[in-house]
């Protein structure tokens, strides 16, 4: 048994079709690549946009936030010197007052970052994490 090559006419109305056919999906990702792709990145930049801006007032709780980090600040530069004075202490009575003092600011620290973890609330959620999230929406 031979087998016969046939050629392929382009102007047979039935290689119109297969070709037609075939390239459409072609056309949807080109179409969608197009389109969607700038209005996603239009969207993250809006986003980016909106968090960072630096015009709009204070609140209540981010002046409450800012003291918070303030007052860390302070307790870790009070915490570091008084680390050093307790190498350098001579009696056991100064070691010990200086270990209690550590630990009531290792308390207030504790109160201070839940207290700050309590008014900035809700979770964050980065860029990338947010166009890998849409990407998966929509892919699936």
């Amino acid at each position: 048994m031979q087998f016969t090559t046939h050629q392929i006419d382009p102007e047979n109305p039935v290689y119109e079709i297969i070709m037609s056919s075939k390239s459409q999906p072609m056309k949807q990702l080109k179409l969608l690549r197009n389109s969607l792709l700038p209005v996603l990145l239009l969207l993250v930049t809006h986003i980016a946009s909106v968090a960072n801006n630096p015009d709009e007032p204070a609140t209540e709780d981010e002046v409450r936030i800012q003291e918070i980090e303030v007052r860390l600040d302070e307790l870790t530069v009070k915490t570091k010197a008084l680390k050093v004075a307790k190498k350098e202490a001579e009696t056991k009575a100064e070691r010990k007052a200086i270990k209690e003092e550590l630990k009531s600011i290792r308390d207030e620290a504790k109160a201070l970052d839940a207290e700050g973890k309590a008014l900035s609330g809700g979770i964050y959620i980065g860029a990338g994490a947010l166009v890998v999230i849409l990407l998966l929406i929509l892919l699936l």
